[in-house]
């Protein structure tokens, strides 16, 4: 049952656009947990998003999401508390669950709410509740004495009886002696973890010092706010008194040299004033994070007296206080500090960078041809090249910059990808865990949007194509659900996006037979074909090895664009697989610079200038007409006993050439050109040196120029062609599969 919201449009959008980014890296955030069970930082996080989510939709009217993300934080609240352990089966429930409520949350900004829950959602919620009953930590009855214990201690610290502190701290010495902890710090439990815990009320009545000064009374008044919410009571007024007296406190703990301390105490009363400030409707839950952060820092001031407690438990007291300390000091140290940009200024800032580097090279040809004068000149010309190499420093830390101004980070890429695996599989009755790493990793914001297409063909072909059933994989001796993992991470030059599953992966021998049957190649060159390159059939227009078309996939569209895009990056698509095990496809794409500034080989021949970018030259060679040879009307090129195609600059580029009459002593420069598919002996007639050129694109005017990557201007009204190696090679690649692949 649905029914139109009354709530303002804006302030829902608002509020879906902040919950749907708080609820995508939580399941990263269960990773980090399982990875470290004893740091509950993770748990802490994801418990406060759902909370947030609950309070800020009921305070909107969306009584669906309200009543999912409850129960969903109920749940939450058990595991952080440690009474239930986050087992596969419930981090996948609470998983579906957050999926469930971004479908919720999506419903209400198209201008509808949910007035109660599906019955699919109830069902999902039900799945919750019996993972969680199943993944319930049960007591010892030993556990459980030594847990009531614990609690009694705390309920005779908190009454006023002078000597309450006292008989608490005997029963506490008590529970010490029975676990053995004085002897062994080793033995962890439950037990161990209440003893370093303390409730607010345990501080009331204890004896608390400063340096010299007794400052029981302070934390007495500090914490009432705590022991009112221990009681599931919150009062505003006294909320106030808290702010203010957490002011107060964190002065004096500076004055003291308490420095970390009064940072702390500083951190719980912003953390306080943040909920103040929300819309949410603050309860005693969410007053207990505050008092998360604050307890380990106010367990330093405690007097201990020789029966206090045992050595171990006091080191272990110190060991929260450090921990809480250095938590509190990193925080401090990594807050980003953010700004807005227009993109329409960053992009005119990218054109002005232009203009610097074309000065540049302009001052390089004046200087260039200035070299040619003699005697007063020489001066200038050695000041002009002083001035031209700060100028080609400043305009290079200039280009790194605004490079950053248009970086974001990757999770806007991979955000949606969880949950739209997750929902496909469903979809065919499968089960899939996706494992995200690296959404911090920072990219070109242009990157990001082209990228989103291709990203989705593939996560859906890994679904559809890879993923085996259940059923299947228990049978070949797999867990039921199949695992996807999706990493991004930049290299100095590039940035580098794996997709990885355990499934079925590609059968070369079926692509083999498949192509055939497509008429894409004989089959003399199916047996011919390695099984890596029968791998990287996948890549063919039009290829596809689903036996009939879907909604997901079968029709041929896909693995095809996604290189085509990449390429457009002047990128690559690598893929490995092994039958049984899984598929890996490595995307690899240079990180686009705030303007295209190629680093080049500068080169003549038939009287234009061209440039090859230095990543793709190998090495320089002057060859002589022994060198060169002809075999079955092709070139071939001998460098270092090694044997090269050789084509002509000319020639790669369809350019009409004129005869000329060469003798044996005429000398040949060869470049030995190479990239990831592979190497040639490119054939010029001079090299001019090094040169640094802004690219300007000529896609517009000359679409049919695929081997060029644009043009540059040299000075002088000079231009120079830029070589599109990658572009090149394709070329190559399909003149020489002319006939061959359709």
């Amino acid at each position: 049952m649905t029914e139109a919201t009354e709530s303002s449009p804006e302030l829902i959008a608002d509020f879906v656009d902040e919950a749907l980014e708080s609820l995508r890296p939580l399941p990263s955030m269960f990773e980090s947990f399982r990875a470290s069970p004893d740091n509950y930082d993770p748990i802490h996080a994801v418990f406060r998003a759902v909370h947030s989510v609950k309070g800020c939709a009921g305070f909107l009217g969306l009584v669906a999401v309200k009543q999912l993300a409850h129960a969903l934080e109920n749940t939450l609240d058990e595991v952080r508390k440690g009474n239930i352990l986050l087992s596969d089966d419930l981090q996948r429930a609470f998983v579906n669950g957050f999926d469930a409520l971004d479908g919720l949350l999506q419903r209400a900004s198209q201008g509808t709410i949910d007035a109660e829950l599906s019955e699919e959602d109830s069902a999902l919620l039900e799945v919750v509740q019996n993972a969680a009953a199943a993944s319930r930590c049960e007591r010892e009855p030993e556990a459980q004495l030594l847990a009531e214990l614990n609690e009694l201690a705390a309920e005779i610290a908190a009454t006023a009886h002078p000597e309450s502190a006292a008989w608490s701290v005997r029963v506490r010495d008590m529970v010490v002696s029975i676990t053995g902890q004085e002897e062994d710090g080793e033995n962890e439990s439950e037990t161990s973890v209440a003893v370093k815990r303390r409730s607010a009320k345990s501080f009331i009545g204890v004896a608390c010092r400063l340096g010299d000064a007794d400052v029981g009374d302070s934390v007495e008044e500090l914490l009432t706010l705590f022991v009112r919410a221990e009681d599931g009571v919150h009062d505003e007024a006294e909320g106030r008194a808290f702010l203010e007296r957490a002011r107060c406190f964190a002065d004096s703990c500076e004055q003291a040299g308490q420095r970390a301390l009064a940072d702390i105490v500083r951190q719980a009363a912003a953390d306080y004033q943040m909920l103040v400030d929300s819309p949410l409707d603050i309860d005693a839950m969410l007053v207990s994070i505050a008092w998360d952060r604050l307890e380990p820092a106010l367990a330093q001031l405690l007097v201990e007296t020789p029966s206090v407690a045992a050595e171990g438990v006091k080191d272990e007291k110190g060991d929260a206080a450090a921990a809480a300390t250095a938590r509190a000091e990193a925080a401090a140290r990594n807050k980003a500090r953010m700004i807005r940009i227009r993109e329409e200024c960053v992009d005119d800032f990218l054109e002005s960078v232009s203009g610097l580097f074309l000065t540049g090279e302009l001052y390089k040809d004046v200087q260039s041809r200035m070299t040619g004068n003699v005697g007063t000149m020489a001066n200038l010309v050695e000041e002009l090249r002083q001035i031209n190499n700060a100028f080609a420093a400043q305009s290079t830390t200039l280009q790194r910059n605004v490079v950053a101004l248009r970086q974001v980070a990757a999770a806007g890429l991979l955000s949606k990808l969880p949950q739209m695996a997750r929902s496909l599989a469903g979809q065919l009755g499968k089960r899939i865990d996706v494992h995200i790493a690296g959404q911090e990793t920072e990219i070109d914001k242009s990157l990001v949007e082209d990228l989103d297409a291709p990203m989705t063909h593939m996560i859906r072909n890994v679904v559809d194509h890879a993923l085996e059933t259940p059923e299947q994989r228990i049978e070949a001796g797999k867990s039921e659900a199949g695992n996807l993992w999706i990493k991004v991470e930049q290299t100095k030059s590039h940035v580098l996006v794996t997709i990885a599953d355990d499934g079925r992966g590609i059968d070369p021998a079926i692509l083999r037979a498949k192509a055939v049957e497509k008429g894409a190649i004989t089959a003399d060159v199916a047996k011919s074909l390695t099984d890596q390159q029968a791998v990287e059939l996948i890549f063919h227009a039009g290829f596809s090895t689903a036996k009939q078309v879907s909604d997901i996939s079968g029709r041929g569209v896909g693995m095809d664009v996604v290189r085509t895009k990449i390429r457009e990056y002047n990128g690559d698509v690598q893929v490995e697989s092994k039958v049984g095990q899984g598929t890996t496809f490595r995307l690899t794409i240079p990180i686009r610079e705030a303007v295209v500034v190629v680093d080049g080989l500068l080169l003549r021949h038939a009287g234009g200038h061209y440039v090859l970018p230095f990543e793709n030259v190998l090495e320089l060679a002057e060859l002589g007409s022994d060198d060169v040879k002809s075999v079955q009307g092709a070139h071939v090129a001998s460098l270092r006993g090694e044997t090269y195609d050789a084509v002509t600059l000319s020639k790669l580029l369809d350019l009409p050439t004129q005869a000329v009459e060469t003798t044996a002593d005429d000398k040949t420069v060869g470049v030995l050109v190479g990239c990831k598919q592979g190497s040639f002996c490119l054939l010029v007639d001079s090299v001019l040196g090094h040169r640094k050129v802004v690219v300007n694109s000529i896609k517009e005017m000359l679409p049919a120029a695929d081997r060029l990557a644009g043009v540059a201007q040299l000075g002088g009204g000079r231009l120079a062609l830029v070589l599109s190696v990658q572009d090149i090679f394709d070329a190559r690649l399909r003149n020489a599969r002319a006939g061959t692949l359709a």
